[in-house]
């Protein structure tokens, strides 16, 4: 079981995920307009090399746009897995796109199909039938129509805030305290970063 920051470590029999637990944290809030996402690029916040790197290139590494109507996943843990991941939920929505139209994307059936089958694939991944290896990622799956999901191969689950990654459990002790509802986006990344 992936380490989503809540002590799934002391569950009897699971472990987590030391590549999710150790990567640099990505926090996502939802907000009174949209969701909020912050994705650190080192564990090490003094990093130069990082900054001189982000400075020349528009794209984040680990936050991936799926659709055109605003779906975003937010990933934490080896980076192959993440793009592995991203590429599932864009074709899991492709397919639905061709069974139901292009209205369905970023509707409120979309943010609760996406999490639930992303999340189905991500065990079938772990299965021992599998011939694919147990992914080392957690994502935030983030909807035009506000809504959050952890998903891991464990679930998917419905969240107002969360953090994983090297420091989420500090973290989400201070996100459980704060009030996201009547703050914008730009503010809601701000209140993050602080």
């Amino acid at each position: 079981a992936a380490d989503n920051g809540e002590g799934s470590d002391k569950l009897v029999g699971t472990k987590p995920d030391p590549w999710v637990s150790a990567a640099p944290l990505i926090v996502a809030a939802v907000c009174s307009d949209g969701v909020a996402l912050v994705a650190l690029h080192s564990t090490n916040a003094t990093d130069t090399d990082d900054v001189n790197w982000l400075n020349n290139h528009r794209e984040s590494l680990r936050i991936h746009q799926i659709d055109g109507a605003g779906t975003t996943l937010i990933c934490a843990g080896w980076r192959t897995d993440a793009e592995w991941l991203a590429s599932k939920c864009r074709s899991l929505v492709a397919n639905h796109v061709s069974k139901f139209g292009a209205s369905s994307t970023g509707s409120s059936s979309s943010s609760s199909y996406l999490p639930q089958d992303a999340s189905l694939w991500m065990a079938s991944c772990a299965s021992s039938n599998s011939n694919a290896r147990p992914l080392s990622v957690v994502g935030l799956l983030a909807t035009s129509s506000k809504q959050l999901n952890l998903v891991d191969a464990t679930g998917s689950y419905a969240v107002r805030a969360h953090a994983v990654g090297r420091g989420a459990r500090r973290v989400n002790a201070q996100l459980r305290q704060m009030k996201f509802s009547d703050k914008s986006s730009k503010e809601g990344v701000q209140c993050i970063l602080n």
